[in-house]
C-alpha cells in the first residue's frame, strides 16, 4: 500500500513538472470599437480564443470533456471553445499537460480573446524568426517599397520587423534616381540600411555676345566665358548677367526633368538694370554627384549591459524586443545603455525585473519594468510623447 501511495505521488509530480512547462499569460478580450468598422472576427455559437506561440501540436479539450477545433498559423493557433468555457485542458507530446483556469467567469460566444501560450524547453534555445531593419533615406520624403508593401517616409527613417531571410526594397523619389537592392536579415543583430539616392540632373547652356560676362544662376556666379553649361535641379531659377558690378540680364526661366536647355542672350535684351532688380533668391546649384556607392548596411550589434546572464540555464534567460513610435531613441537597461530603438536585447535574467528607459531630444523621458520570460521573446511596445 505505502509503495503504492509512492507510485502514485511520484506520478503526479512528474505530471506536475510537465505541467509547470507550459502555461497562458497575457489573457484580454478583443473589442470591437464602436466608431469604425472592425476586423475581429466572431462565431455565432462559439467563443474564439487566439493563443499566439511559436510552437505547434496542441490539443485542446474544453471544460475537461469536449475537444475544441484548433487552426494552427503563423505564431498562432486560433482555437474555437464551446459558448460558457469556464477552463481549457492543453496537451502537448513533449511540455505535457496543462489545465488552465480562464481569469473571467467564462468564454463567451460571439467574443474573440486572446492570450499568449508559453510552452518551455530547458534544452532548446528559443530561435529568432523574426528581426528589424532600420532605414535611413536621403531626401527625407522618399518612397519605400517593402516586398508587398509601399511605405512613405516624412523625416527619412523608418523600422520595419520582418521575417529572417532575403527582402528586396526599391526607394524613389521626384528628381532623384530610382534605387532597387535587396539585404539579408540575421538572427543576430538588426540590418541598419543607410541610403542616398542620386539626384537626376538638368544641364543648361548659355550663350551671349557680351564679353567677360558674369553668368549667374540663381545669384551664383556660374563662369565668366561668353558660354557655359551647369548642371541644375529641376524646377524655377534665375539667370542674370553682369559686367563690373552692374547687372545687364536678369530674367526668370524653368527647367524640366532631365532637360538640357539652351538660352540665347541676344545684344538687344541687355540692358542696365536697377540695383533693386537684382535677385534676391539665393537657391544653391545642385552639388557636384557623389561617387556610385548609393547604399552601406552595417550589422551593427547591440551593446549588452553588465548584469545580463549569458551563464545562466535557458530556462532562466529570455529576450526583450524593444520598440517604441519614436525610432532612433536611446535604450538604457537599469541605467546602462543597450542601442537604439528598435532593437532585441538578450540574454536577461528571468530572476528579476529590468527598468527599461528611452530617451530623445524633444520627447520626454519614457521608464518601464518588464521581467523577461524563461527561453521566450518578450515584446515591449513604449509610446513616447514631444515635450
Amino acid at each position: 500500500m505505502r509503495r503504492g501511495l509512492i507510485l502514485l505521488m511520484m506520478i503526479a509530480l512528474a505530471t506536475l513538472a510537465n505541467a509547470q512547462q507550459m502555461g497562458i499569460e497575457d489573457f484580454s478580450r478583443l473589442k470591437r470599437p464602436f466608431w469604425k468598422r472592425s476586423k475581429v472576427t466572431v462565431d455565432k455559437q462559439k467563443a474564439i480564443i487566439d493563443l499566439y506561440t511559436q510552437e505547434k501540436g496542441f490539443a485542446f479539450t474544453a471544460n475537461g470533456k469536449e475537444a475544441a477545433e484548433a487552426e494552427e498559423g503563423d505564431g498562432v493557433i486560433t482555437v474555437k471553445v464551446p459558448t460558457k468555457t469556464h477552463h481549457l485542458t492543453i496537451k502537448h507530446p513533449q511540455y505535457g499537460t496543462l489545465t488552465w483556469r480562464v481569469p473571467v467567469k467564462y468564454l463567451k460566444r460571439k467574443k474573440h480573446y486572446r492570450a499568449t501560450l508559453l510552452a518551455t524547453d530547458s534544452t532548446k534555445k528559443y530561435k529568432l524568426k523574426e528581426q528589424w531593419v532600420q532605414f535611413e533615406v536621403s531626401p527625407k520624403n522618399a518612397i519605400v517599397h517593402m516586398d508587398t508593401t509601399i511605405i512613405l517616409l516624412r523625416d527619412g527613417l523608418m523600422a520595419k520587423y520582418l521575417p529572417l531571410g532575403k527582402h528586396t526594397y526599391q526607394v524613389e523619389a521626384p528628381f532623384y534616381e530610382e534605387l532597387t537592392d535587396s539585404f539579408e536579415l540575421a538572427d543576430s543583430a538588426k540590418t541598419m540600411l543607410s541610403i542616398a539616392l542620386q539626384p537626376t540632373y538638368s544641364y543648361l547652356t548659355v550663350s551671349t555676345q557680351m564679353p567677360k560676362a558674369d553668368i549667374r544662376v540663381d545669384g551664383l556666379s556660374i563662369n565668366k566665358q561668353e558660354e557655359t553649361s551647369t548642371r541644375l535641379i529641376p524646377g524655377e531659377h534665375r539667370l542674370s548677367l553682369h559686367y563690373k558690378g552692374n547687372c545687364y540680364y536678369d530674367e526668370p526661366f524653368t527647367i524640366g526633368l532631365g532637360e538640357k536647355k539652351h538660352i540665347e542672350v541676344a545684344l538687344k535684351d541687355l540692358r542696365l538694370r536697377p540695383a533693386a532688380e537684382k535677385p534676391k533668391k539665393a537657391l544653391a546649384l545642385a552639388p557636384p554627384a557623389e561617387a556610385n556607392d548609393s547604399t552601406a548596411t552595417t550589422g551593427a550589434k547591440e551593446a549588452d549591459p553588465k548584469d545580463m546572464a549569458a551563464s545562466l540555464p535557458l530556462d532562466m534567460r529570455g529576450m526583450v524586443n524593444i520598440h517604441s513610435n519614436v525610432i532612433g531613441a536611446r535604450i538604457s537597461i537599469s541605467g546602462k545603455p543597450v542601442g537604439e530603438t528598435p532593437c532585441i536585447v538578450q540574454d536577461l535574467s528571468t530572476r528579476r525585473s529590468y527598468v527599461i528607459t528611452l530617451e530623445k531630444e524633444g520627447y520626454k523621458t519614457v521608464k518601464t519594468a518588464v521581467r523577461p520570460r524563461g527561453n521566450e521573446l518578450t515584446d515591449l511596445n513604449i509610446k513616447m510623447k514631444q515635450k
